[in-house]
């Protein structure tokens, strides 16, 4: 018989209240996580998360999503007539990969026979390499040809490609930005990843979220009207992926993008394109370095055309060359340009008298100034010694100038004075958020 004393007792009924307290706060535990649960299921579900612009629900599927960008929504260019200078839709080919090996992809008949030989040879490529590149990344690609830019394709590949009926890739329209390869639109500018740029404006919101790294304007318009041309989201198609992260082949593909028709922007620049790509085609012709050409609207002043050599390639740009660099806007030594402020001085404080000659022999006689024609012009007027350029003529008539004179005519007329305006002066302007609420109809 055993015997249980008292102390035996208590420490039994003790270790029963511990296993009850413990049972109970368990209980209470999953009864939260159940209400938490039903919170989230039923009335946050539908909620905006703060910081992104969308509900949980919308957040859930895109986690079981795989996209690709078809348009930045960057605003574009034109010129004054309307004619585009940035931005052209083109076709490209759009690989959804799967998830696993390459046999997965033949699981679903993706690389698969004939089709896959077939689509080579559409592309122009060979079908390692088409393989290569369809099973490399993780995320859905534009098809590039072992290349950093997306290929273009013709009408002809579209219409037989279309004929293919594949399931892991599509046929699908992409923004195309900058139309020309080498250009001397340095004014226009380069777009640069820039993480210190990634900053929300005042008042701005993107309808779609830009998954990718965004890229900004680094230099000329592009920078300077950034907070303008950046828009409200991308384009996007995206896929439904499996919690392995395979594509479903059985839901199509669906295309995500901002609903605010007024957007992307377009601005309307001064130039002509028309005179732009013709003065381009004259310098290289003529075999023109370096320099800079600019061509102004006698009735108003508007540029019709800036041209700056050497050229440069938006797409590519490398900020250690100098050639993105706008040479018509860099500051210089203005040389015989300078003839301009002589003559429009001498004229202001009547240095010359009308009909006044000067004689040019090829010498001045002074600081070791000659003229460009080694004989010299003979006798000359200001006017005469205006249109040839004359060194000599515009020696002695600046001599009669005093240096205050000088300064006030270059002053008047904007030489050493900023132009133009920068992108926090422009935030800063009345107009921008009258322009902004006429946009968005707040």
């Amino acid at each position: 018989m055993v015997k249980t004393t008292k102390g035996e007792i208590g420490m039994h009924l003790l270790a029963k209240r511990r296993i009850y307290i413990t049972c109970i706060l368990l209980t209470l535990v999953f009864g939260l996580l159940i209400l938490r649960l039903g919170w989230v299921q039923i009335v946050q579900v539908n909620q905006t998360m703060p910081g992104f612009h969308r509900t949980v629900r919308e957040m859930s599927v895109l986690q079981r999503e795989r996209g690709v960008m078809l348009d930045p929504g960057r605003g574009q260019f034109t010129d004054y007539k309307g004619e585009a200078l940035t931005g052209k839709l083109q076709w490209g080919l759009v690989l959804f990969p799967q998830a696993g090996p390459l046999e997965k992809l033949r699981k679903h008949g993706t690389l698969e026979g004939s089709k896959m030989t077939e689509l080579a040879a559409i592309l122009h490529t060979d079908l390692d390499q088409l393989k290569k590149e369809w099973i490399q990344e993780s995320i859905p690609h534009f098809w590039t040809a072992g290349t950093h830019q997306p290929v273009h394709l013709t009408a002809a590949q579209v219409e037989r490609l279309r004929s293919l009926h594949l399931q892991g890739a599509g046929i699908y329209p992409m923004m195309t930005r900058y139309l020309q390869g080498h250009t001397g639109m340095q004014w226009m500018g380069y777009l640069a990843e820039q993480p210190e740029s990634s900053k929300v404006l005042n008042g701005h919101q993107d309808e779609v979220k830009q998954p990718f790294a965004m890229k900004s304007g680094a230099a000329g318009l592009e920078r300077t009207l950034e907070p303008l041309l950046r828009g409200i989201g991308p384009t996007l198609v995206s896929r439904m992926v499996s919690g392995g992260g395979e594509i479903i082949p059985d839901i199509q593909p669906h295309v995500i993008a901002p609903a605010n028709s007024h957007y992307p922007l377009r601005v309307e620049t001064t130039v002509d394109a028309e005179l732009q790509r013709g003065l381009e085609e004259l310098t290289q012709e003529s075999g023109l370095q370096e320099g800079a050409i600019v061509v102004l609207d006698a009735a108003n002043a508007d540029v019709r055309a800036m041209i700056s050599r050497p050229f440069y390639q938006p797409q590519h740009v490398n900020p250690k060359e100098s050639s993105w660099g706008n040479r018509a806007v860099q500051g210089a030594v203005p040389g015989s340009i300078f003839k301009i402020v002589t003559a429009a001085a001498a004229l202001e404080y009547h240095a010359v008298s009308n009909g006044e000659e000067f004689h040019c022999g090829g010498e001045y006689g002074r600081y070791g100034l000659s003229c460009w024609k080694e004989h010299g012009h003979g006798d000359l007027n200001l006017e005469q010694g205006f249109a040839e350029s004359c060194n000599i003529v515009f020696a002695e008539t600046a001599r009669r100038l005093s240096m205050e004179q000088l300064e006030n005519t270059a002053d008047r007329l904007g030489l050493a004075r900023p132009i133009g305006w920068e992108g926090s002066r422009w935030q800063e302007c009345p107009c921008y958020d009258t322009l902004i609420m006429r946009i968005t109809g707040v």
